[in-house]
């Protein structure tokens, strides 16, 4: 029995050691984990083509936008379905690899953001200490991080993902899809409204203030649905008793909160900037 465990413990670090291996490899869409997708699909997730310069005037427009787009009242299109059942199926292949994340990252795009952040952002594994020195502790215990460094007045970011703290994890694919979908929220804000605060000034986290609890409750709610899976941090946003998520409207609120259980069960969640209810671990990104 203690051989058996020994050799069970060693199989997985060597699992470990090819994944983290897999996260510096360049993707490539005949290669690695199999997806129905192209190679210039992957590569408008890789390189910022054009951004959007434009963007949106005010933020709660942005917002707004999206929430329309989301709606649980509203019937998704046909090529919004489509790709959701493509990512249904992605996200419980036993056989996944760290690729499987770039190479749907375009059905994310669509199925979650209205096709918004193509050609505007660019995804990356890291390692954590692969991070300049300096920067080092803003990446300890975190999953991933949106970087507005490539110009948010271009509506164009990064989104890093820690493949050595995911990959660390109870549950590292859950991790995987929950951390992506959140960070391409904050992405989302770059894009359309340039900027990553999606908050006002009297709220405690601006980055996770008022206006990204409303997109994330709707992109919550439509992972739970088709993908059966959260997205990263989803009982922490909803957290603040003032906030009616659907602007009034109770058979939206009621298929909203379905996602969380009663209302009075995520209103009343406790206030907790750093950390993961699932997993113990900081969230606060």
């Amino acid at each position: 029995m203690e051989m058996d465990l020994i050799l069970n413990e060693a199989n997985h670090a060597l699992e470990i050691d090819n994944l983290l291996y897999q996260a510096q490899l360049p993707v490539e869409a005949n290669k690695g984990t199999p997806y129905p997708c192209s190679q210039s699909d992957i590569d408008e997730f890789q390189h910022c083509a054009r951004g959007n310069q434009e963007g949106v005037a005010d933020k709660t427009v942005a917002v707004q936008m999206l929430e329309d787009f989301l709606d649980p009242l509203r019937q998704p299109s046909h090529a919004v379905l489509e790709a959701l059942m493509r990512l249904r199926a992605a996200r419980w292949n036993p056989n996944w690899g760290l690729d499987i994340i770039i190479k749907a990252a375009k059905d994310l795009d669509i199925a979650f953001f209205d096709g918004r952040l193509r050609g505007s952002v660019a995804i990356r594994w890291s390692l954590t200490w692969s991070v300049p020195a300096n920067l080092r502790a803003c990446v300890f215990k975190r999953y991933g991080m949106m970087w507005p460094g490539l110009g948010p007045e271009l509506g164009m970011c990064l989104v890093h993902l820690y493949a050595d703290e995911i990959l660390c994890t109870a549950n590292p694919c859950e991790q995987m899809w929950q951390t992506m979908l959140h960070e391409m929220i904050h992405a989302y804000g770059i894009v359309t409204a340039h900027t990553s605060y999606l908050g006002t000034k009297d709220d405690l986290d601006p980055g996770h203030g008022r206006y990204f609890e409303r997109l994330h409750c709707f992109v919550d709610h439509r992972a739970h649905k088709y993908m059966s899976m959260c997205v990263m941090g989803a009982r922490e946003v909803c957290r603040f008793p003032w906030r009616n998520i659907s602007g009034g409207d109770d058979q939206r609120q009621r298929m909203l909160e379905s996602s969380y259980g009663p209302s009075e069960d995520f209103r009343s969640y406790p206030i907790s900037s750093n950390t993961n209810s699932a997993q113990g671990r900081d969230c606060s990104l």
